[in-house]
């Protein structure tokens, strides 16, 4: 029987999948997409993903999400981008199933292997005994494992790195090591300075102290404190985010970020290209915020200024805000890392 193209391209992406399950295995997979649906021929714009646990130390475990279609495996020099959230959400911030708001699969299409994560102290991930231990050196030191093993296992040279947030922080910190990172994407950042509303509720006596007197470091999350999260998103997107994201989370990185004047973090050791997407008004950084954290990234690194997106009309989260607001966030995404 002669093969056609078509064929040679699933008989090559199924060896691929089987070598990458393999990889899975061996980091603790939670689930795995059906082999079946592979050997008959996957379409190329379906997105698969997987769960998987990966060990960073004996007793503790990241769960990571990871989707890809057929253009990943395809894709050469292969590409890989980490999306990194802040706090209190989970990885699943970043794919919201709802559409305009599945941002991994999004990047899955474009043909990335592109991975969300659930921080230690949250979601599905290990919580160890003192939450406010969860430094954003400790974050970062973590995630820095969890870029190697992406790296490993589909063979992907360098990783991108989208962080929002906290999740920001320890993306600028990972960027200092442009061996094993592309390039990196920052959005929803304080850095220095915050506006009065920013100031008047989360610089307050009383969010200090619910922060600092967290029992062990954690705490358990209700839906009322989403509220600058979701100030703009649309009610489908804010009712997914208050039944799936309210949970139990840790403090370090909001505890460090309130004793050191608002950064826990470091950008200036920075050594790949860095982008800062901004809405036009943000209620927690005005402007001039942005502009500080655009000048210091790579400053002593060498990678630096960072470029600064605005998006017209946007809050602080643009990407979960109704249409044109998230369509221009990715838009800003892909034209910076997929080039």
């Amino acid at each position: 029987m002669k093969l056609t193209v078509n064929d040679w391209r699933r008989i090559a992406f199924a060896i691929g999948f089987v070598v990458g399950l393999g990889a899975t295995i061996a980091t603790e997979a939670l689930a795995q997409p059906s082999a079946t649906v592979v050997q008959e021929g996957l379409p190329p714009g379906q997105v698969l993903t997987l769960t998987h646990r990966f060990r960073i130390a004996n007793d503790r475990r990241v769960a990571v999400r990871e989707s890809f279609t057929v253009a990943s495996w395809q894709r050469s020099p292969r590409r890989a981008i980490l999306l990194l959230n802040g706090t209190p959400t989970t990885g699943d911030f970043y794919n919201i199933p709802i559409d305009g708001y599945r941002g991994r699969e999004l990047l899955a299409q474009r043909g990335f292997f592109a991975y969300t994560v659930d921080f230690e102290g949250s979601g599905a991930s290990t919580f160890p005994n003192d939450g406010f231990s969860l430094t954003f050196d400790v974050q970062t030191d973590s995630m820095r494992q969890v870029v190697d093993a992406i790296r490993r296992m589909r063979h992907v040279p360098v990783v991108d790195l989208l962080g929002e947030a906290e999740g920001g922080g320890v993306a600028a910190q990972l960027c200092a090591d442009a061996e094993r990172i592309r390039s990196c994407t920052l959005s929803a950042m304080l850095y220095k300075t915050a506006t009065d509303a920013f100031r008047a509720f989360f610089l307050s006596q009383a969010f200090h102290d619910l922060i600092f007197g967290a029992p062990n470091g954690y705490l358990d999350i209700g839906p009322e404190l989403y509220f600058n999260v979701l100030a703009a998103a649309p009610p489908e997107v804010a009712a997914w985010v208050l039944a799936n994201q309210p949970g139990r989370y840790s403090m370090g990185l909001v505890a460090e970020s309130l004793a050191e004047g608002l950064s826990g973090y470091d950008p200036t050791r920075a050594r790949v290209p860095g982008l800062i997407i901004r809405g036009d008004f943000d209620q927690n950084a005005p402007a001039s915020d942005t502009l500080m954290l655009a000048a210091d990234y790579g400053l002593l690194g060498g990678a630096g200024p960072a470029r600064i997106v605005t998006i017209p009309g946007a809050l602080m989260i643009p990407r979960i805000e109704a249409p044109p607001n998230n369509e221009r966030f990715w838009q800003a995404v892909l034209d910076f890392v997929d080039r």
